[in-house]
């Protein structure tokens, strides 16, 4: 990045930088990068919806309106309330988790077709996409731990399950997409299997974990973005804009494609 070079940590430029951007600090608290899942979940829903009227449309910002907004505005603000208040679960590696997160995912989902009207068809097209975010959301509830300064994951034998559950779910709205004729989701789960799969086979490395989850929210966030190309303006700012923030007032820059490689890998 680019202010890794402008304002190097350690030195008078970067503390004068950081104590010049303390007023953006608070946004942080917001946890704007948890917003995005929330966005998609909506946008999959509208996906649905322009798809049943014209299966053939693609880069058409004719897809953007006031009331879609609104919802997948709305759709990041419930995902961030998960994790302002600790009453609600905050993972998936739970029963109760993967409840709540399969009722908010779905919740979302509907709100996406909202703009649409209702249709018995929208329940079933929906299954896949909520299979897909349930897998992503496990992918995140393994946790990575800082232990002496360096990057670490629970045990292979921790994660499996996990893992193993992923895949199936991934697997399943692969195969349902594909039947209902969706090339979304089927192409969306198919890509992201490959990353369950090595993390699953190789062994516990943090890389894995993080690429895992990296690529669970990219590869959809892309793929929508064919079909409402203008959510690319949104997803622009809050990447590179809580990165920067983020750089500047904690020194870690996240969200971030990069991934460790210095751990050795565990069995």
């Amino acid at each position: 990045m680019i202010l890794e070079r402008l304002f190097p940590k350690e030195t008078p430029r970067y503390a004068k930088v950081r104590e010049s951007s303390a007023f953006l600090a608070p946004l942080l608290s917001w946890h704007p990068e948890g917003w995005i899942s929330g966005w998609l979940m909506v946008l999959a829903g509208a996906n649905v919806g322009f798809e049943n009227a014209d299966r053939f449309i693609y880069w058409d910002m004719s897809t953007f309106s006031i009331p879609l907004l609104i919802f997948v505005l709305a759709g990041g603000l419930l995902m961030n309330m998960v994790r302002k208040f600790p009453v609600f679960p905050q993972t998936a590696n739970s029963a109760k988790g993967i409840v709540f997160f399969a009722a908010a995912g779905f919740l979302l989902f509907l709100a996406g077709t909202a703009p649409f009207g209702f249709d018995i068809r929208y329940l079933t097209a929906g299954l896949p996409y909520l299979g897909y975010f349930l897998a992503t959301w496990l992918i995140h509830s393994i946790e990575i731990s800082t232990v002496a300064g360096k990057k670490t994951v629970p045990p292979k034998s921790e994660q499996a399950g996990v893992l193993v559950s992923a895949l199936v779910l991934l697997s399943i709205s692969c195969l349902v997409g594909f039947g209902q004729d969706d090339p979304i989701i089927s192409t969306v789960s198919a890509i992201y299997i490959p990353f369950i799969l090595v993390t699953l086979i190789f062994p516990a490395h943090v890389r894995h974990v993080q690429r895992a989850r990296i690529y669970g929210i990219f590869i959809p966030a892309m793929f929508l973005s064919v079909r409402f190309p203008w959510i690319l303006i949104p997803l622009a700012v809050v990447f590179y804009g809580v990165r920067k923030i983020s750089y500047l007032q904690t020194g870690d820059i996240y969200p971030s494609f990069r991934v460790d490689l210095d751990d050795p890998e565990t069995e």
